[in-house]
């Protein structure tokens, strides 16, 4: 089974250029992340399974693409990379930049096991979820299950096979074709005008699906 990342800048936003040594003060946040979404996805040029979904800026898959890096590159890169972001991490005080780097870290760790599975190694599936994501799946006994489908089967009640019974429940909430925007596009207001309850949002901003 193939484990996927998805890159996107609601979760690392990044403005600026990378590039520089290790001890480079003039480094930012937003360079190292750039730097970071850039050997993201020439892994992904390794690996066809590897970015999923990739929202940021063209010019970064521009370069990764003219940068053809091999894996060995790669995984130097991101251990520069990472000295760099120590470095930052020393000189910085502020709560949301020191998440920020926590999170690019553990995304470095990822992008590692990454190589290691791409030179041809095998990981118990175990290890390499939580080396890839920092959490691996629970172990539960058949007990556990026969329990959760007995408080499904006296919750929905009525006659026949638990498994049809599921699916009639489910179906009564199936979204009819010619009815999928308008429901989404409602969707999305909504999330909006309860998004500016608690956050300001960007002049211009706006979703499309």
């Amino acid at each position: 089974m193939k484990l996927r990342i998805s890159l996107t800048l609601a979760t690392i936003l990044v403005a600026g250029c990378g590039g520089g040594p290790a001890e480079n003060p003039a480094d930012t946040l937003d360079d190292l992340a750039r730097k970071y979404l850039m050997l993201e996805l020439s892994m992904g040029l390794h690996d066809s399974a590897h970015v999923d979904a990739y929202f940021g800026p063209e010019e970064i898959r521009k370069e990764a693409e003219n940068a053809a890096l091999s894996l060995a590159e790669i995984e130097s890169q991101a251990d520069l990379l990472e000295r760099r972001l120590q470095n930052l991490r020393a000189g910085t005080a502020d709560a949301m930049d020191s998440a920020r780097i926590d999170n690019l870290e553990k995304r470095l760790g990822a992008l590692d096991t990454r190589i290691v599975l791409n030179r041809g190694e095998s990981l118990p599936f175990d290890e390499e979820a939580q080396q890839l994501f920092g959490a691996t799946a629970p172990h539960y006994d058949a007990a556990h299950f026969e329990a959760i489908l007995a408080d499904i089967d006296a919750l929905l009640g009525g006659e026949g096979e638990l498994s049809g019974r599921v699916t009639r429940f489910r179906e009564q909430f199936v979204i009819p074709p010619d009815r999928v925007s308008a429901v989404f596009r409602a969707a999305i207001a909504e999330c909006r005008r309860r998004t500016l309850l608690f956050i300001e949002l960007p002049e211009n901003e706006s979703f499309e699906l």
